[in-house]
């Protein structure tokens, strides 16, 4: 059955694709030619007319060979590319979608991390200085700047703990401690029109006393940009995530064909 052996290397010639794949289709190739030569044996016909006959049944070399690199060649190779650039987009979407959950999670604690640096110190020595709220804004004011934030000043109000008028704070006159002064904020105040366009504040209960603790800060007044581009990223994540859905569907559905396609040339 050499000739058969000959066709079937023939027909699979420079192939390319899975090495255990091509081997299953020439195994199962061969199996269809064994077949139809019994055929043609039991029809009274000769070994040497067998092969012929049936070599010619199941088509010509050159018909299969582009059906087969059709398959192979083309198809494969175009799915297994739209499978990678579906992983590289899903990759990219993931990255993308971790990157601003942890920077957004960041930029929110860094408000909060301060205030509670703030009620530590009242909580351990039930008081506070303006050299500690000193100390405290120049180590927070690198963080701040990270997340495009300005510090402008922290203030901490003290009340008697039973105090039971309105908790707002109206006058940075009115903070017991507060960083920088008064003075140096008023200057800002005269001088842009504002002090902070943005903060938070902590209510904290002491044995004796109710301290009220504010932080304010400076956004950048360029928000509306910043804004944007944080829409756009967060358009071209979803893009990349949807995109690589998108091209993992295509790619399954061409292997699906690629596969049907395989059983026809069987």
């Amino acid at each position: 059955m050499e000739k058969l052996d000959e066709y079937v290397e023939l027909v699979c010639k420079n192939l390319k694709g899975n090495d255990d794949e091509i081997a299953i289709m020439k195994q199962e190739m061969k199996n269809h030619l064994l077949q139809s030569v019994e055929e043609f044996k039991l029809q009274g016909k000769s070994q040497e007319e067998s092969i012929k006959r049936a070599m010619d049944r199941f088509g010509e070399v050159d018909i299969l060979k582009n059906q087969l690199k059709e398959i192979y060649n083309v198809q494969k190779s175009f799915s297994k590319k739209i499978f990678n650039i579906a992983l590289v987009l899903l990759f990219i979407g993931i990255i993308g979608l971790v990157s601003q959950i942890i920077i957004n999670h960041n930029s929110k604690s860094v408000d909060s991390n301060l205030l509670y640096s703030i009620q530590n110190i009242i909580k351990n020595d039930n008081a506070i200085s303006n050299e500690d709220l000193k100390t405290l804004f120049n180590d927070s004011q690198s963080n701040f700047k990270f997340y495009n934030k300005e510090l402008k000043y922290i203030a901490v109000y003290k009340s008697p703990k039973n105090y039971n008028g309105n908790s707002e704070i109206d006058s940075l006159k009115d903070a017991k401690y507060i960083y920088p002064d008064v003075g140096g904020l008023n200057d800002d105040l005269v001088r842009t029109g504002y002090i902070a366009n943005a903060g938070s504040n902590q209510e904290y209960l002491s044995d004796n006393n109710k301290w009220n603790i504010s932080i304010r800060y400076i956004t950048p007044r360029s928000q509306w940009l910043e804004y944007a581009i944080n829409t756009l990223l967060k358009i071209f994540i979803i893009t990349c995530i949807v995109s690589s859905v998108v091209l993992f569907v295509i790619s399954a559905f061409i292997n699906i064909y690629h596969n049907k396609k395989l059983v026809l040339c069987r």
